[in-house]
């Protein structure tokens, strides 16, 4: 196949039948601002690397395979080792809506090491090189909600709205109202609304997005899951524990299997079931669930990184509550020095929104 000058409409079509799956494991880009996407970013990755070797066989060899290397190393929790090995690619390949999947992969990366300056520059240049190829929408999603969820892990919700609404538009205008991949636009506004406590709003969005996922994809469908998991944490904000219990105890066993046990997107979902039990006094059950969430995220993204700060703040609090004081006081300390390192002002996980 020879490169002409079509090269962005076949990258477009071939990620556009990617991008639309469903997995939600968090969707990935993977799916927790909800969460969501995720079986999901890296399933992308994976995906966008498999239709730019199609697109360009000829210049694929070098970068491509740097590329499936660095998504190996991110897979195994290797996230230093994955930038060195995209930054590599990025010097191997000239054409730019390869650059722009790189540069995306790479943001993402530099994200989940909480270098959010390396992070926002990586995404602010690959949808620049998207921008200016034929039938770019499909693919400036991808950088588009990765921005949106970086604005949102650093509390900026102002930059991230109109982003997500611009996804959401664009979502909406390529595959219409009922379409999964749309179901993902209006659960991450969905979760930026929960974020600013306006959870009447958020409900009815998260409503509106479980509607299409269950006529679309099924009950049981690992997407879905996300919706019962985001619709749990509204119904528990607004006190219906039972309910809340009922959803996210739902949400679990569908989510794992996509997503993998030991995925880091799977503490968030432990976490908020362990906040959960806290608030209803079930405590051991409650311990059980942050250790868990702790040892995952400790794994896959190491002792420091500032997505242990919500499930650090909720295991102190269980201790307190266990009158265990000391190792309370030994895990609020480590909470707050995360807090003060990171400079990251809520303490939420930007996995929380999905691709």
């Amino acid at each position: 196949m020879t490169n002409g000058p079509n090269h962005s409409n076949k990258i477009i079509l071939l990620l556009s039948t990617t991008c639309g799956f469903q997995l939600d494991g968090f969707s990935h880009q993977p799916s927790i601002l909800g969460s969501e996407d995720n079986v999901t970013r890296n399933l992308i990755r994976i995906a966008a690397t498999a239709c730019l070797l199609y697109t360009y066989p000829a210049t694929a060899a070098g970068w491509e395979h740097l590329v499936r290397n660095a998504n190996q190393r991110q897979a195994q929790g290797l996230y230093k080792e994955a930038v060195q090995i995209l930054e590599s690619a990025l010097h191997q390949t000239t054409e730019p809506a390869a650059r722009a999947v790189v540069l995306n992969n790479l943001g993402t990366l530099h994200q989940d090491l909480d270098n959010s300056f390396k992070a926002e520059r990586c995404y602010k240049q690959s949808l620049a090189l998207w921008e200016k190829q034929p039938a770019a929408d499909q693919g400036t999603l991808a950088p588009l909600n990765n921005l949106a969820t970086l604005y949102v892990h650093l509390g900026r919700f102002e930059k991230a709205e109109p982003l997500l609404q611009k996804s959401l538009s664009i979502r909406i205008e390529l595959h219409g109202h009922a379409h999964p991949t749309t179901a993902k636009a209006l659960a991450n506004l969905a979760e930026l609304r929960r974020l600013e406590n306006r959870l009447s709003e958020s409900e009815e969005l998260h409503r509106r997005a479980l509607d299409i996922r269950e006529k679309s994809l099924g009950a049981t469908h690992a997407e879905t899951a996300f919706s019962y998991f985001y619709l749990g944490r509204i119904m528990h904000a607004r006190r219906h524990l039972e309910t809340a219990a009922e959803l996210l105890e739902k949400a679990i066993p569908l989510a794992e299997p996509a997503l993998g046990p030991q995925n880091p997107l799977m503490s968030v979902f432990h976490s908020a079931l362990a906040d959960l039990y806290l608030d209803s006094g079930r405590y051991p059950a409650a311990e059980s669930l942050y250790t868990r969430s702790i040892a995952i995220t400790e794994h896959a993204l190491g002792p420091d990184n500032s997505s242990l700060l919500p499930i650090l703040s909720g295991y102190a609090s269980l201790l307190k509550k266990l009158k265990r004081s000391k190792e309370a006081k030994t895990i609020q300390r480590r909470a707050d020095f995360l807090r003060r390192s990171s400079g990251f002002s809520h303490p939420i996980d930007w996995r929380d929104l999905t691709p």
